[in-house]
């Protein structure tokens, strides 16, 4: 009996031994350093039992980054393009085309979202259903992680190449505010991993000992008042927008811009979320507020502002995480639809 007891305890300490050595290995792999923080072996595990998904990244000149190519039965990229689903509304007879191109992050992306139910594949629905009389070409240049500047940067990207829509829409407001040192410092999401690299701090003495900063982005930078912080912000993300516009109005584009809804603000999510998403609840109100003075824009933030819809998200759920369910984005749509309308006679 003591023998087979002490067999098992050999065996127990082996396995443990085996377990924690694979963390480490993992954790290496994935983080490029050790984090007690989050187990990378079941990071490992959930992503061979979960469906693949397209967030992988390439380089891309000015901009940093962009999604990298990819095709399957759900999710399709080309260069900046996710496709949206039908490509093209096309009433029969028509003889004007609109182009409208579509800007924002993870949201406009459809960040766990088939082609056919991002938000603008839901705006082509709405144009389809509305039996408008003029040809409908929409283009969803949503990247995730990418905020209002750097948006700004893409559409200017395109002009210099000669590309030019009649109408874009903006959906912006998680990126900016919540990752919050993008808009206040002017850098891009992996910005952190690039300036390591031309540090020499990506390879060291042979290994390498690069460290993720990203999380940081999430925190109120050390200095600075809460309410200094939170003013600079709003000033940062308003003056993106009327640079936009200028540029858009100089163009002959028609431009919108709207302030998307976020699970932080209205919302009776209980999820926990890292970094201090508590300035929505200072933020938020001051755009609403001050929407009439700012041209061309629109706030969306308040979508989840009355009983019912709290009601209503209780009972469906209008988030996965930070990320709209199909229903939202579908709703998001209609409400973006009402209001360019007009714009599409």
């Amino acid at each position: 009996m003591k023998k087979l007891w002490s067999e098992i305890k050999y065996w127990v300490f082996i396995l443990f031994f085996l377990a924690v050595l694979f963390e480490l290995v993992a954790s290496m792999i994935l983080f490029r350093k050790y984090t007690p923080a989050r187990s990378a072996a079941l990071h490992i595990f959930s992503n061979l039992i979960s469906k693949p998904n397209a967030e992988q990244y390439t380089y891309e000149p000015w901009l940093m980054f962009r999604l990298a190519d990819h095709q399957s039965d759900s999710i399709n990229i080309s260069g900046f393009i996710r496709k949206s689903a039908p490509d093209i509304f096309i009433k029969p007879g028509s003889t004007d085309t609109l182009d409208i191109y579509f800007f924002g992050g993870n949201s406009m992306f459809g960040q766990n979202l088939s082609d056919s139910e991002t938000i603008p594949s839901r705006f082509i629905k709405a144009c389809e259903d509305e039996m408008l009389s003029k040809c409908v070409r929409v283009k969803n240049f949503g990247i995730p992680h990418y905020y209002s500047k750097q948006e700004l940067m893409l559409l200017t990207s395109l002009l210099f190449k000669g590309d030019r829509p009649d109408i874009v829409i903006f959906l912006d407001g998680l990126n900016d505010f919540y990752p919050a040192r993008m808009l206040y410092y002017d850098r891009p999401f992996f910005s952190y991993a690039l300036q390591q690299s031309f540090e020499g701090k990506m390879l060291q003495k042979g290994r390498e000992t690069f460290i993720d900063s990203t999380d940081q982005l999430y925190d109120d930078p050390v200095g600075i008042t809460t309410a200094d912080y939170n003013n600079a912000l709003i000033s940062k993300y308003i003056n993106n927008i009327r640079m936009n516009a200028r540029l858009c109005k100089a163009m002959g584009i028609k431009s919108y811009f709207f302030c998307q809804p976020v699970p932080f603000y209205k919302s009776p999510s209980s999820q926990q979320y890292k970094g201090n998403f508590k300035r929505f609840d200072y933020i938020y109100p001051e755009l609403e507020k001050n929407s009439d003075s700012i041209s061309n824009f629109y706030f969306l933030g308040n979508m989840k502002g009355n009983e019912n819809e709290k009601e209503k998200e209780k009972e469906s759920g209008d988030y996965d995480g930070v990320n709209y369910t199909p229903a939202f984005a579908d709703k998001i749509a209609k409400e973006i639809f009402g209001t360019i309308k007009n714009d599409l006679q």
